[in-house]
């Protein structure tokens, strides 16, 4: 972290310095909050428009006698539109720069979710809520790229976190609007939700206008020097600490004729022989994380009778996300003990994979107590009544951990001419996973009667998840953003605080 004395200073007479070099000069204050609270609002309205699609399915499903394909299906759909969104999002972010696909994303959010409070019928609401899910699905990983490329070494995880953190705030937004709705989510006016789902997208879009700036990583790397400086600039008289310099050596400038031959490189960076495992294991990591926050957040309001816990419904949605947030504050205390990505990884799935078996064990001791009498029932509702919501408790927490550092260690991993794409694609495997989740769910309880089988689903992915962390080539921990590709680990070198090795790509 640089102090405010240390951020007056010029870069010096090194003609080395580089726009990594400059972030760290200028330190961390407002102008990091200002990206993370503004860009991070493609989050907040993320958890505001899945938790209000994910409880307003039953009522849509009353309203117009869907199946329970169909059910699961209008909440799967904004799944794959994220999808779409995600990888058109690391193509566009990485052709024409981070800040405009975030404005996108929050037009399009706004307009359609607006639509589909005007559906007549199943085919139009999906069609709709499509469009939302592309919406957001276009600034989430544009957001975690300007981030990262704005925030000093030591701070990436804190700022981006916080960022992070507004999918939990986006969630209770959404649960205070049911609970002024409808507390016992019985008779929700879903149209209603989706309207005021909106006003939150609007609210960022107008301060993304005003106040939003573009990287400076990117401009450096597109040759966009006098516009790099000046946002490099702008950032340290935000910190309250104006440069007296803010030259820096220019990386080697990337040009690309049109779309697709910047995808084509993109493409090729992220899938190329150095990076392959890498991707791989991101892809898996991201698909396993959403699978069990998306299958659970489907889950859990469908649940949320059985678990015998304090208030109604709609309180405990709001609880539920305030525990979200407890987990991004256990995160940032993990994560000053152990900087290290990998081994934090490898915690969190032992944690998830806990807590979704105590979940679990408390829905078959719910299970086995209604099938009584038995001379035990008394003790199995009991084991029900604490099993169930430690379980939904720790599964809320210990996601938060999960998104973290997952999502960090490929912000951090990918070179800057192909960091959104590959950000991008491991996303865009969570979206998947998302579309995924909700018809899985509704097949398993149709087929097997209750949800144990679904959760002891996500318990065998975490532990695949878990041998997979272990193959990692790279470790990010204390990394410099990089320009170019990562080719192996350095034993010994300079690099061997950040792990990694960099050389430029022909």
């Amino acid at each position: 972290m640089a102090s405010n004395r240390q951020a007056q200073e010029s870069p010096g007479d090194s003609d080395n310095t580089s726009v990594a070099d400059l972030i760290e000069k200028i330190g961390v204050g407002p102008a990091q909050l200002k990206v993370n609270f503004i860009a991070g609002g493609v989050w907040f309205a993320d958890g505001a428009e899945l938790l209000l699609i994910g409880t307003a399915s039953e009522a849509v499903a009353k309203e117009w006698n869907l199946s329970a394909t169909e059910k699961g299906t209008v909440v799967s759909i904004v799944f794959f539109g994220i999808l779409v969104g995600n990888l058109c999002s690391g193509a566009l972010s990485d052709w024409k720069g981070r800040r405009l696909p975030i404005i996108i994303s929050f037009i399009g959010i706004a307009i359609f979710s607006i639509l589909s409070a005007c559906a007549v019928g199943y085919w139009s609401l999906a069609l709709t809520r499509l469009f939302v899910g592309m919406s957001f699905g276009i600034g989430q990983p544009s957001f975690q790229t300007l981030s990262a490329e704005t925030s000093p070494v030591d701070w990436r995880i804190f700022l981006t976190g916080c960022g992070g953190a507004l999918f939990a705030f986006g969630e209770m937004y959404s649960a205070l609007l049911i609970a002024i709705d409808d507390p016992y989510i019985q008779e929700i006016r879903w149209r209603w939700l989706f309207c005021m789902g909106a006003i939150p997208s609007i609210v960022y879009l107008v301060l993304a206008l005003a106040f939003l700036q573009e990287s400076p990583f990117y401009l450096a790397l597109t040759g966009n020097e006098k516009d790099a400086q000046k946002v490099l600039f702008n950032m340290s008289v935000d910190n309250g600490a104006p440069l007296t310099k803010v030259d820096y050596t220019p990386p080697r400038t990337v040009v690309r004729s049109g779309i697709l031959d910047a995808v084509s490189h993109q493409l090729q960076i992220i899938w190329g022989k150095s990076l392959l495992l890498t991707t791989l294991v991101v892809l898996f990591s991201c698909f396993v994380l959403n699978f069990v926050f998306y299958g659970s957040l489907y889950a859990f309001p469908q649940l949320m009778g059985d678990m015998q816990m304090w208030g109604t419904p709609a309180a405990q949605l709001v609880i539920g996300a305030m525990w979200e947030l407890v987990g991004v504050a256990i995160a940032f205390a993990i994560f000053s003990v152990i900087s290290d990505r990998k081994p934090v990884m490898k915690l969190y799935l032992i944690l998830l994979a806990f807590f979704m078996a105590t979940f679990a064990f408390g829905l078959i001791a719910g299970k086995k107590a209604a099938s009584g009498p038995y001379p035990s029932d008394g003790v199995l509702e009991g084991a029900k009544a604490w099993l169930m919501p430690v379980g939904y408790y720790g599964i809320k927490c210990t996601n938060s951990l999960g998104f973290l550092v997952v999502y960090q260690y490929a912000t951090e991993v990918f070179p800057t001419e192909a960091r959104a794409t590959g950000v991008s694609v491991g996303i865009a495997g969570g979206r998947i996973a998302g579309m995924v989740a909700p018809i899985a769910y509704e097949s398993i309880v149709a087929a097997t009667g209750d949800a144990v089988l679904f959760f002891c689903i996500l318990v065998t992915l975490s532990a695949i998840n878990f041998v997979m962390v272990g193959l990692l080539p790279y470790e990010t921990a204390g990394m410099k953003l990089q320009d170019s590709t990562p080719v192996e680990k350095s034993a010994g070198s300079h690099a061997q605080s950040s792990g990694l090795t960099y050389r430029a790509c022909a």
